[in-house]
């Protein structure tokens, strides 16, 4: 008898660690305890537009638009780059949108190597912050965007710096009475990105998810982001909104369109031969849809994708493949969100359709 008390107790001590063990693994897309309470409100839909520097002019009309995002100021190892064409720009911006919309400002990091000094600094990021929300205020934004793309494996080291950072932006804004929202890329999970989701929403009024760009430009064709075909593509949008809701309440989650797409020089097996062009659903539609000057040119809605398809052959005799989001695959996007319960929708970008 001493012996199987002994074992029982040995059987309940491993029990019990493992248990404790398990309770402090991190959270993955398939949780279910989402801070959501079980009977929240209907929201209210919200639409928004980014103008990026670069596209907008004394006459920008944003009328049909709850928000306007200005894509935005850039930074270096320094602090805000007050040289670039961006910064140059904000009074321009300021005096171009109707002061009643309401705008928010996009720190934009997009450069790998300013990012990584940026997140070894903690003085870079404190001027940072101090220069953005001072400069939001200057210009009566009504919040801050942190656009802080970053394409590495998911080492704890900058898992974590990256959280830092956005706590403290976040913490500022707050004391500053300014919206502050994440941009974070749609393919967040399929491709082990190092965000950890799960901490960031405690430090964002929104999480908004950049649903475009799936196929990349020095990749090979796809579409902008499928709507479904997970099993041909390895992840979906249907799959995306899922995964996010996981972990994140509806009522934080916001999806940004991309209307563009690319154009891709393909060789006998379809595969990139080199980077892609960037165009504008403006010139997807002249180009492609209204008519087509192209030989062997061929526009069809892909069925799985729900987006556009064209082939089509150069002067030159190359081969080319493009795909892109229209308002007919955003339309179809927009109705699975509306029945998950999210209504904040942004698109990417202005004068692009």
């Amino acid at each position: 008898m001493k012996y199987i008390a002994l074992l029982v107790l040995a059987f309940g001590i491993v029990f019990y660690f493992g248990l404790k063990a398990n309770q402090s693994l991190p959270l993955q897309p398939s949780a279910t305890d989402i801070p959501t309470p079980s009977q929240s409100p209907v929201q209210k839909a919200t639409s928004a537009i980014f103008v990026p520097y670069w596209s907008f002019t004394r006459t920008t009309n944003a009328d049909e638009f709850d928000q306007v995002f200005y894509f935005g100021i850039a930074v270096d190892e320094t602090g805000v780059n007050t040289q670039e064409i961006g910064y140059k720009k904000l009074a321009q911006f300021a005096s171009t949108i109707p002061k009643e919309k309401e705008t928010l400002l996009v720190v934009r990091m997009i450069d790998q190597e300013n990012n990584f000094a940026v997140l070894k600094n903690p003085k870079v990021q404190e001027e940072i912050i101090n220069q953005t929300t001072t400069l939001a205020k200057q210009y009566s934004f009504e919040g801050i965007a942190l656009d802080l793309e970053v394409s590495s494996l998911p080492f704890e080291s900058i898992t974590k710096q990256i959280t830092t950072f956005t706590k403290l932006f976040y913490d500022k804004a707050k004391k500053e009475n300014l919206q502050f929202n994440v941009l974070l890329y749609g393919d967040t999970f399929s491709k082990i990105r190092p965000y950890d989701v799960v901490e960031l929403r405690n430090y964002t009024d929104h999480i908004l998810l950049m649903a475009y760009d799936f196929h990349k430009a020095n990749g090979n064709p796809g579409p902008n982001f499928p709507f479904s075909g997970k099993e041909t593509y390895g992840y979906d949008f249907q799959t995306m909104v899922t995964d996010f809701l996981n972990l994140v309440p509806k009522e934080k989650l916001g999806v940004v369109f991309g209307m563009f797409g690319y154009d891709w020089i393909v060789d006998d097996q379809n595969e990139s031969v080199g980077l892609a062009t960037s165009l504008s659903l403006n010139q997807m539609q002249r180009r492609f849809v209204d008519g087509c000057n192209f030989s062997d040119c061929s526009a069809v809605r892909d069925s799985t994708s729900a987006e556009m398809k064209v082939e089509y052959i150069d002067q030159s005799g190359k081969k080319h493949v493009v795909w892109f989001e229209d308002k007919e695959s955003y339309l179809k996007k927009k109705e699975f969100l509306e029945q998950k319960g999210i209504t904040n929708i942004s698109f990417w970008a202005y004068s692009y359709f």
